[in-house]
């Protein structure tokens, strides 16, 4: 049993031998994707084999980073505690702190988002990031894009839903997320750091969707912001 309320019992072990599964499982069905010219399939299939082979190739960093994920979702449950009630935060922590997969974490998460409003987008922004660790990329961009629908001015979910845009290829969706957030930071007087690392995501984004001529002005303008 974890010692405290924010130990995670998932060994590096038990998390490789996940990662292992999913390679096992992803593997088969890309072949079959691409035996039967299923592009869309093919795509979302090989970027999963990748993200696995990545995840066991920097095994202690994606380990680490499950850990991270895990330990903010623990602290996202005790803000909407009495959102869930007693016993969904109880099955929720203890799947977060000891299951090898945290699905039943994020459908209880996902309960929260029915609430609405702030909570709402921080129980989905929560789930999403679980999601994205277990590599079902699908289902965290549904839930970082409820995130950016319930709570519009939060650059952390718009951030979260464009970085993940770009990892799927989907870059129209990724620049829509990053010129939102140019326009909120610009609105807000933030720094021009975090600015022109905005700009700098912008025309790193725009460079891979074949806008090399948009790319160069965000660039230029990441220097200016930073100078």
């Amino acid at each position: 049993m974890p010692e405290n309320k924010n130990t995670i019992a998932l060994s590096v072990e038990s998390y490789e031998k996940r990662l292992l599964a999913q390679k096992d499982k992803f593997l088969p069905a890309l072949t079959a994707a691409m035996e039967k010219n299923e592009e869309g399939m093919r795509e979302k299939l090989q970027l999963a084999v990748v993200s696995v082979t990545e995840g066991l190739t920097f095994l202690k960093q994606s380990y680490h980073n499950e850990i991270t994920c895990r330990k903010g979702a623990l602290l996202a449950l005790t803000k909407i505690k009495a959102a869930l009630g007693e016993a969904a935060y109880a099955q929720a922590t203890k799947s977060l702190q000891q299951d090898i997969m945290t699905t039943a974490a994020e459908q209880i998460l996902d309960k929260a988002v029915g609430k609405g409003g702030k909570l709402g987008a921080f129980a989905a922004f929560n789930s999403g990031r679980l999601a994205e660790c277990r590599i079902d990329f699908n289902r965290a961009m549904v839930r970082f894009e409820k995130a950016v629908e319930l709570d519009r001015g939060n650059i952390h979910y718009l951030k979260a839903a464009g970085l993940l845009a770009r990892k799927m290829y989907a870059y129209k969706k990724a620049l829509t997320c990053f010129v939102t957030i140019e326009k909120l930071l610009a609105q807000q007087g933030k720094g021009s750091v975090e600015l022109a690392i905005t700009q700098r995501e912008l025309a790193y984004t725009a460079l891979l969707f074949g806008q090399q001529k948009q790319a160069g002005a965000y660039y230029k303008k990441a220097m200016t912001s930073l100078t």
